[in-house]
């Protein structure tokens, strides 16, 4: 457990090194397009979401990572505080006003982890509350001649339960070294047609919806002109700024569509945090942005279906022309 935990902390904000030498990759073919009523892409949008059609996307839950590292008090050289928390927003199609009530519950929720020039001094700023452990642990260190190089750690991340048309439940988890060794996790729960907060009782009495669909996904490098797609662009999903842009099209419908970024640990994917989420998709496609790595990936991609649970890795040839990779396939060579 406690090397589960160490992996989990090292990865929130580090790409992991993976495996090498894969060869079964499941190869995607670029989809036929039609060059009538189509939709043309001229750049990767600016926004973290942009919405385009009618059809696809019903409940988005898109999770911002924010990190900051102080450096000692001195001389500014030894790294004293890794601080990193994911804050989730939320999106229903067709009801902002139970968005924008989620949305206030968990900024209100999330408030005294995410620093704010506002809050300091009061009893909402803990993130200045751990610089101040974390500085009075430099000096004693300093005093006492231990490694220097020794960070404390705070790590506040998030895992999303369930999104669909009933409930929506966010799972928020502390993991914290500063003062002494402390982990914590809460669960909140809301209604999504109203918004407002449910407990957890309240949610386990509903139950999720069947999945009863059939759809398949491809994916391919967006070219550096402005391609012809011939069905509706639903998403941006900007995972990293200096990215390749992507295209994902889903034929047919999927649904608990998840990006994940995910670490390769002893033979195995691990879950290092979530990143994005949408309940449903109808032939569609989705854009992605992002920074593949052929030898270390660290993107999954999962949907479901009637048939079960597709878990793929994200992973490219070497000019760049993406594929997706059956999880178990990676694990049994990797």
């Amino acid at each position: 457990m406690k090397k589960y935990l160490l992996f989990i902390l090292i990865l929130c904000c580090l790409i992991i090194s993976g495996c090498s030498g894969v060869q079964s990759v499941i190869q995607t073919p670029i989809p036929e397009v039609e060059i009538s009523e189509t939709e043309f892409i001229d750049e990767v949008p600016d926004l973290t979401m942009q919405k385009t059609s009618e059809i696809g996307c019903e409940i988005i839950v898109n999770i911002e990572h924010l990190d900051n590292e102080l450096k000692d008090p001195e001389q500014g050289i030894y790294t004293i505080l890794s601080y990193y928390v994911e804050n989730p927003k939320v999106y229903i199609e067709g009801n902002d006003a139970a968005s924008e009530k989620i949305n206030a519950a968990i900024a209100e929720i999330n408030s005294p982890y995410i620093p704010n020039e506002q809050a300091i001094g009061t009893e909402m700023d803990y993130f200045t509350f751990l610089q101040s452990m974390a500085e009075d642990s430099y000096l004693l260190k300093r005093e006492s001649g231990a490694d220097l190089s020794m960070q404390s750690t705070f790590t506040r991340m998030v895992k999303l339960i369930r999104a669909d048309d009933d409930v929506i439940s966010i799972e928020f988890s502390n993991m914290s070294d500063v003062v002494e060794r402390e982990e914590s996790t809460e669960v909140y729960c809301f209604s999504t047609s109203s918004g407002d907060k449910i407990t957890e009782e309240e949610a386990d009495s509903i139950l999720q919806p069947q999945i009863e669909c059939s759809g398949s996904v491809n994916i391919y490098k967006m070219a550096d002109e402005p391609e012809a797609v011939a069905v509706p662009v639903n998403d941006l999903v900007n995972i990293n700024d200096e990215g390749d842009s992507y295209l994902i099209f889903v034929d047919g419908k999927i649904e608990n569509i998840k990006f994940s970024k995910v670490g390769y640990l002893d033979g195995i994917f691990l879950d290092v945090s979530d990143l994005w989420y949408c309940n449903a998709m109808t032939d569609c496609a989705l854009q992605l942005k992002t920074v593949i790595n052929p030898e270390n990936p660290n993107l999954r991609f999962s949907y479901e279906t009637a048939s079960g649970i597709s878990n793929l890795i994200i992973t490219c040839d070497n000019d760049g022309n993406a594929s997706f990779m059956l999880e178990d396939a990676w694990n049994a060579v990797g």
